[in-house]
This record gives C-alpha cells, sequence and structure tokens, in this order.
C-alpha cells in the first residue's frame, strides 16, 4: 500500500507539472502572437492612408477657369504651350499653379483662371502625390469653335461676319480673312495648288510678305496612300519645318484636323529663326494645310482666319 501511494503522490506531481508547463507555454504564445500581429495591422492600416490611390481624370474649360478633377492629389500644375514659340510641351515657358477648390472624401476639384494675355496651340496638365511623384497627365482634348471661343472670349463667328471669303470649288473649302488683306499670289508653288494671303498693307509695299511680314499660305498635298494626319505629318515634310512640336487635335466647323508648330529655318537656313504654325485636314485624297508665320504677331486674328476654314463639299 506504501508503494502505490508513492506512486500515485508522483502521477500527481507530474500531472501538477504537465498542466503548469501547457498554461504558462499558451500565456507565452498568446503573448508572443499577439505581440507579432499588433504591429503589422497598425502598419498595413497606415500603408492604407498612405497609398489611397492619386488619380488625375481630366481637364476642361467651365469660363473663365480651366478645371482639373481628380482623387487624393497634393498638387496639380497647368501647363501651357504659346503660339508661335515651337516649345517642347515638356518645358512648356509657363507653368502655373492650380488651386484646390474642394475635396469630397478624396474626390477634388482643381481650378486655375484661363490667362487671356496668352494664345496657346497646347494646355495639359499634370497630377501629383503626396511624395511629389507625377501621377499622370491629362489633355484638353480637342481646340473647337466652341473653346476658342471660351478661351479667348472671342466668337468667330460674329466677329468675322464682315470678313473677305476665299473659295475653292475644286477641292471643296473655302476660308474667310480680314477686310484689310488681299489674296497676292495663287499658284501651284506649293503642293498642288497654294494660296498666299496677307494685309494689304505689305503687298502695296511691294514686300514678300511670306518672308518679311505676317502671312497665311494654303496649301494642298497629295494624299493617294490616304494616311492619316499624323502618319503622313510623319512621313511627309514639305515645308522642311521638321522638328515639330505641340501636335494638338482639333474640330474646326465639323472638320477634324491636327494644329503643331513646325520650325522655322528661313531662305535655306539651318538655324532655327522661329516657329510657324499648322494647321492640317484631311479629304479624300487630299491634304489641307493652313501655315501662319511666326511673324504675324497678331496671334487672335490669324487663329479667327484658321476657324472660319470649312469643307463646303
Amino acid at each position: 500500500m506504501q508503494k502505490e501511494k508513492g506512486i500515485s503522490t508522483l502521477v500527481g506531481i507530474v500531472v501538477i507539472i504537465v498542466i503548469a508547463v501547457v498554461a504558462f507555454g499558451g500565456v507565452f504564445a498568446y503573448q508572443y502572437f499577439t505581440a507579432q500581429t499588433q504591429p503589422v495591422v497598425q502598419t498595413q492600416q497606415n500603408q492604407n492612408i498612405e497609398n489611397k490611390a492619386s488619380i488625375i481624370e481630366g481637364i476642361s474649360i467651365e469660363k473663365p477657369n480651366l478645371v482639373v478633377k481628380g482623387q487624393n492629389l497634393s498638387k496639380v500644375k497647368i501647363y501651357f504651350v504659346p503660339t508661335g514659340t515651337g516649345i517642347d510641351p515638356e518645358t512648356a515657358s509657363r507653368i502655373e499653379n492650380a488651386v484646390k477648390q474642394s475635396d469630397n472624401n478624396g474626390e477634388q476639384v482643381w481650378t486655375y483662371q484661363y490667362p487671356q494675355d496668352l494664345l496657346v496651340t497646347n494646355i495639359f496638365a499634370k497630377g501629383f502625390d503626396s511624395k511629389d511623384n507625377l501621377i499622370g497627365k491629362v489633355n484638353i482634348p480637342l481646340m473647337t469653335n466652341d473653346l476658342f471661343e471660351a478661351l479667348y472670349g472671342i466668337n468667330t463667328t460674329d466677329q468675322t461676319a464682315g470678313w473677305k471669303t476665299y473659295t475653292n470649288a475644286q477641292y471643296g473649302f473655302e476660308m474667310k480673312y480680314p477686310t484689310n488683306w488681299v489674296i497676292y499670289k495663287e499658284n501651284s508653288e506649293i503642293g498642288e495648288h497654294s494660296v498666299f494671303l496677307g494685309p494689304e498693307a505689305n503687298y502695296v509695299k511691294n514686300i514678300r510678305t511670306e518672308e518679311s511680314g505676317c502671312s497665311v499660305i494654303l496649301a494642298v498635298f497629295n494624299n493617294s496612300e490616304k494616311l492619316s494626319l499624323s502618319d503622313w505629318l510623319a512621313k511627309n515634310d514639305m515645308w522642311n519645318q521638321k522638328p515639330v512640336k505641340g501636335i494638338t487635335n482639333i474640330k474646326i466647323n465639323g472638320a477634324e484636323g491636327i494644329k503643331y508648330e513646325g520650325t522655322d529655318y528661313g531662305m535655306g537656313g539651318v538655324t532655327p529663326i522661329g516657329f510657324d504654325s499648322h494647321v492640317l485636314f484631311s479629304k479624300n485624297d487630299k491634304i489641307i494645310d493652313i501655315l501662319t508665320l511666326d511673324k504675324c504677331t497678331d496671334k487672335t486674328n490669324t487663329d479667327k482666319i484658321n476657324f472660319t476654314f470649312k469643307f463646303t463639299k
């Protein structure tokens, strides 16, 4: 009996020790895993806050402002590429900071009042996150008659009502030009057909307007391959004006085209002396190119000429 009693006592002691070890281990394990898990959860929560998606959605005009919409942006910059400068859009000479007008749970509206003293060939905006990383870029989608009026406060229909009209029945288009301008030359000097327009004062003084003064040259080129405007421009350098800058989509009186700046090397020169403005349209197997020389200081007037272009058939 004494022997059995000793064994029972020993077994009881062992059981107590095992229970104690298991209990201690459970508490230790709980503390260990709790300590490991809590910081991870907190870190993930912090990352979710910091990494909430930043998006730049689009840019539009709500007169008199340019309006940029996006999400969780820390900064928005507006880039203006002035007409006739040929400046690379990525290094535009005029860059402005938009102002955040509203922020509704990350949904933001940013604005910048359009400068009325500036004529441009391209407008775009860039959005940045809290670490100043570039999130994206959005362009004004299309230059149109309505957009031209919104930007400059100019109604081309009203302000060109008394202008002269050049009509070309062969190629099916027309374009207006100011009353004090004249067509001083029309031939096949450039492309299949070319028309030279400029201020009458220059013509009267026997100035070769296309070289030394303001002039608009309208030229018709062959596009037998029926390439898109961008492909045709990439393949052809009819004016020896590459490289080109600031290509923008436009829509004028229903006709879709592109506008860009071409490098002006002068008469046979090799050093750039300026940048001429081009507007291209395509119809059937023809390309119509409206070139405005960089010597035209009244860009508003020459832009109004461009915005009177229309196909008549």
